[in-house]
């Protein structure tokens, strides 16, 4: 009899007889199949054509059976019938409500009053049934509750049901299921073959890689463990298996490796330690470029690079930057396996993980030895070649001094001989002074670069430096340009070199005069400003709030490109025709801008003109001693000391010899040495200063002085010459470090170098 679910057909339960009782109970062809099947086993579960499945249970002839079966011929034991139970998978049940159980108790309600026989096989078809129907249970919550893509399919690739995670990972719909073969989710269908040839030789697989791809054709790396789904009879009826996804896995292993070869074929120095600093790993860089092998490097920390150059200091703040959490950047002098000293660059930086804890350091180095011996040999060769351009200007500019104190010496020679009153001759040899000055000034400029003279910064006033070379602007402006000067009273102080003021203030102007070839109006402006945190964010040049000098030079000339605005502080960068301009004048502006802790803007409309904008650091210090000062307070120092001058010059002896006297010393000269000792060989001996040039004809400086130690070992010595002191040590003419004054000098230099040797 076939007993329908209420309302829908989801589930059916039938009861067949072998022999046919009824016509209800007459079985079908595969009903008939498999009731044969059913002998020796306690169940079946066979697969329909719609989908369906159908689970048989048999109805075998017992003892309380005889009374009807055993007068048919029919034996004890034997099967009589079955008992079936059908019902659809969960993807084909969306249109039905009613629960398996509650349909099975029903039908069975219904079928235990109806038939008196099943009362006799009551206790095993319920056995069966809710035994069969707990496996269903079981098998469908692993099914479903599975985060792994579960599947069953049929030998030929026809899905019978797939889990929830199967259909995210291929980005299918349950409908779906109803048209799909496995062959589509194959990215080479080949492999399906190859696939199912080893699963039904084998029986099941396990974690066997297969590359699938989604529903829009995107491929997936996967791992498939499956086995086979056999009938009764042992037969292969299905696959059911279940897939990991290794996509990602795969994808992170290929970014890894990527990685490794990156950092092994880096060319820089790649170092990682523990957080103590023990080295973990190391590229093959580090040990091409420091000769240690990893496996002597591993275990190490980085002090196997030690090479003595750094104090303890140094290593110090490197590792309290560094467990801070902040990154360290900087150069080392580090020491090779064999012995060899090298430089290296570095960025140390901490690891850390989620929690911000630290797990180790790691290291990015470049060996710049090379580099820096480059650099070094191009820095001295672009000097060379910049004193060479230099030369023709250089060279005008001084013949420009020159000629004008030749012209202010003959205008006051003129003048004596006219009897003009003395002020008026006072007044062209103070001219004569000031040029000489400068034209000391310039020779200090090219020694400083040529030979990295040091500055000497000194508390100023701007304002009154800018007055003081305010005539020489003029003349170096021409007639056509005309000079402005806005001054503020009340400046505040800044500390500077003042010939590097001038250097600043004369580079600006000469290049605000050559972009006025027509004429035009040069305007140099201070100000007091105070700069704060949104300036400095606004100017990513400044560095530092605080208070500053504003030096300001304006132009009305052509006006600076915004295209090449960015290269004007580039050394050499010029837009001069050949042979007038050395592309140095804006690169020496910005170098002793930095130099002393400034910064320079610049503004520029093209056609309207150029303002260049300087900010000097203020300072509370006490302005400098001015050079008047200088010469009347050193005047009054001297005490009558004896002084040996010696100098092969006879013009330079006979001017600092007239000098000294002036100053209230005693003086004795000489061209050399020996001379000295011929000449006067009893007051050598009660000389208190010896004054000697470096180079001289017959004997240098040096043993001019030992000369005179021989029978003055007493004596003080100051060294003077026309070479900077940094190239007199390196040559050996003199001791670093002794007393040194640098020609020319001013007479107040002198007096002020003699009465600090003479009293120390």
């Amino acid at each position: 009899t076939d007993f329908a679910a209420e309302k829908d057909d989801t589930v059916r339960v039938r009861i067949i007889g072998k022999a046919g009782l009824t016509p209800e109970t007459t079985p079908s062809p595969e009903e008939r199949e498999a009731i044969r099947r059913l002998e020796g086993h306690e169940s079946l579960l066979l697969k329909g054509g719609d989908g369906s499945f159908t689970y048989y249970f048999p109805l075998t002839n017992r003892e309380t059976c005889a009374t009807c079966h055993l007068e048919r011929g029919q034996k004890e034991g034997e099967i009589l019938g079955a008992v079936s139970v059908s019902f659809l998978p969960e993807y084909l049940r969306e249109r039905f409500r009613g629960e398996i159980t509650s349909h099975a108790v029903n039908v069975l309600s219904v079928w235990l009053i109806g038939l008196l026989f099943i009362a006799i096989g009551k206790r095993t078809l319920t056995k069966s049934f809710r035994e069969a129907f707990m496996r269903e249970q079981e098998f469908r919550s692993f099914f479903e509750q599975s985060a792994d893509p579960v599947f069953m399919t049929t030998l030929e690739g026809d899905f019978l049901d797939a889990n929830d995670a199967f259909l995210n990972l291929f980005g299918y719909a349950r409908e779906d299921l109803e048209t799909l073969n496995a062959r589509d989710l194959y990215a080479d269908p080949s492999d399906r073959e190859t696939y199912l040839k080893t699963l039904l030789e084998e029986g099941k697989i396990t974690e066997y890689p297969l590359r699938m791809k989604k529903r829009w054709g995107d491929e997936l790396t996967c791992i498939v463990s499956a086995s086979l789904k056999r009938d009764v009879d042992g037969k292969p009826v299905g696959i059911q298996g279940i897939i990991r996804d290794e996509t990602e896995k795969e994808s992170l292993i290929q970014r890894l490796s990527y990685l490794e070869t990156c950092i092994n074929q880096s060319t820089d120095i790649i170092i990682v330690t523990d957080p103590s600093g023990t080295i973990q790993f190391v590229n093959p860089a580090f040990e091409k470029v420091t000769g240690y092998s990893r496996e002597e490097a591993l275990g190490e920390t980085p002090r196997i690079l030690k090479s003595g150059v750094h104090d303890e200091e140094f290593y110090r703040n490197l590792w309290e930057t560094i467990t801070k959490g902040e990154s360290w950047r900087g150069r080392f002098t580090n020491r090779r396996k064999n012995g060899e000293t090298y430089l290296e660059d570095a960025v140390i930086s901490p690891v850390t993980d989620e929690a911000g804890n630290i797990t180790g350091f790691v290291a990015v180095k470049r060996d710049v030895t090379e580099q820096v011996q480059v650099e070094k040999r191009v820095e001295a060769a672009q000097r060379m070649e910049a004193i060479g351009r230099l030369a023709g200007t250089l060279a005008h500019d001084l013949n420009n001094y020159l000629g004008a104190a030749l012209g202010f010496a003959e205008l006051g020679r003129k003048k004596l001989g006219e009897g003009r009153p003395a002020e008026e001759v006072t007044a062209n040899l103070d001219q004569i002074v000031s040029t000489i000055e400068r034209s000391k000034d310039l020779l200090q400029k090219i020694l400083a670069f040529s030979r990295k003279q040091p500055a000497e910064p000194k508390v100023i006033d701007v304002n009154r430096e800018i007055e003081t070379i305010s005539a020489m602007l003029k003349r170096l402006m021409g007639e056509k340009i005309r000079l402005d000067l806005f001054l503020k009273e009340g400046l505040w102080r800044t500390k500077i070199d003042p010939a590097q003021l001038e250097q600043v203030v004369t580079n600006l102007v000469i290049n605000a005069r050559d972009a006025m070839p027509e004429g035009g109006v040069i305007t140099i402006e201070t100000e007091n400003v105070e700069l704060d945190e949104q300036y400095v964010k606004t100017h990513p040049i400044v560095e530092k709030t605080g208070r500053y000098v504003l030096l300001s030079v304006a132009d009305t000339g052509r006006g600076i490109p915004e295209e090449i605005r960015e290269k004007i502080f580039e050394p050499f960068f010029t837009t001069k025709p050949e042979g007038e301009g050395t592309g140095l004048g804006l690169s020496t502006v910005y170098g002793i801008v930095k130099q002393n802790g400034g910064y320079i803007w610049v503004y520029s409309e093209v056609g309207k003109g150029t303002t260049f904008k300087v900010y000097l650091p203020a300072t509370e210090e006490p302005l400098s001693e001015e050079a008047g000062r200088e010469r009347e307070e050193a005047l009054a120092k001297g005490k009558g000391e004896l002084v040996l001058v010696v100098e092969d010059n006879d013009d330079i002896r006979e001017a600092i010899t007239g000098l000294l006297e002036t100053a209230g010393y005693r003086v004795i000269s000489a061209p050399d040495g020996e001379t000295a000792l011929l000449n006067y060989p009893e007051e050598v001996k009660k000389i208190n200063l010896l004054l000697t040039d470096v180079v001289l004809p017959k004997t240098s400086g040096k043993e001019v002085a030992d000369l005179v130690r021989g029978v003055n070992p007493g004596v003080k010595v100051l060294f003077m010459s026309g070479y900077t002191e940094n190239i007199i040590a390196h040559e050996g003419l003199i001791q670093e470090g002794l007393h040194f004054i640098s020609k020319p000098f001013s007479a107040a230099s002198l007096w002020k170098k003699v009465r600090e040797v003479l009293d120390s």
